[in-house]
């Protein structure tokens, strides 16, 4: 049998980016077992009857990508598990039939055929299953104090709030992130401290799984993903302790930076 290379969850979404429209990924695969093993040659014999389709077929080791799976999948799952993503929506199908590639085959081709979120279980912008698109993702933050103080964004408003805006960090986020999730309290508490000193607005976020244009601008290789802007014009990327205390400081030294 032959092997199917298994790479990282970045590596395969940086392939979706540059030549992909979907990613099929196979977390789980450990190579131990029989299950596994039929799994990983109909994944390749699959590679090779779609061609040219826009799909990536991409294996993931839970025993080498712990945070990951974790992230991805639910709690103490039965692997292998297959998931089918659209860029970094959450997977719009759950793949539940015979591990042969002629079934690999049709279920990836069925999917492409109905575009992303078709007809599957996902969420990806909203609409689809007669609930009113929300692309400001207030929704996700309906459990979280102080969500008032941070300027929720979007496709249309990204821009114009920025350019409006001396020093605005914007938290990138996704409503399946569990990381996402964990810095959400911390960041609006840091908002709402800026705001109750008078500098309102200086926090931000945005859906990335409900917002196209933002999503195709940015191409992030993960989540979540903070960037720090001065007068609409990207600075840099915040890559420190998501702790209430570092956002406040950041803000606070940036301004210090940037004074006239």
């Amino acid at each position: 049998m032959t092997t199917l290379p298994v790479v990282s969850w970045r590596e395969g979404r940086a392939s979706t980016y540059s030549n992909c429209q979907r990613i099929l990924p196979v977390p789980g695969l450990t190579g131990q077992s029989d299950t596994s093993d039929q799994m990983v040659e109909s994944f390749e014999r699959a590679s090779v009857s779609l061609g040219s389709t826009p799909v990536a077929l991409v294996a993931v080791d839970c025993a080498e990508e712990p945070v990951l799976c974790e992230t991805m999948l639910p709690p103490s799952p039965t692997l292998p598990v297959v998931e089918y993503y659209h860029f970094l929506d959450r997977a719009s199908a759950i793949y539940d039939d015979q591990l042969q590639a002629v079934d690999l085959v049709r279920f990836v081709s069925a999917r492409d055929a109905l575009g992303a979120g078709g007809g599957g279980g996902g969420t990806g912008g909203g609409g689809g299953d007669g609930q009113e698109p929300d692309p400001d993702g207030a929704a996700h933050w309906a459990d979280v104090q102080h969500k008032d103080a941070i300027v929720l964004l979007n496709d249309s408003t990204f821009d114009e709030v920025l350019r409006r805006s001396r020093h605005v960090l914007v938290f990138f986020y996704a409503p399946w992130c569990n990381h996402c999730s964990s810095v959400k309290q911390n960041y609006a508490t840091a908002a709402k401290e800026l705001s109750d000193r008078g500098l309102r607005g200086c926090l931000a976020a945005v859906d990335y799984s409900s917002n196209p244009l933002l999503e195709r601008r940015f191409r992030l290789e993960y989540l979540p993903a903070l960037k720090l802007f001065y007068k609409g014009e990207f600075v840099n990327d915040y890559h420190k302790l998501r702790s209430r205390e570092e956002f406040v400081h950041l803000i606070d030294a940036t301004i210090k930076q940037n004074k006239t």
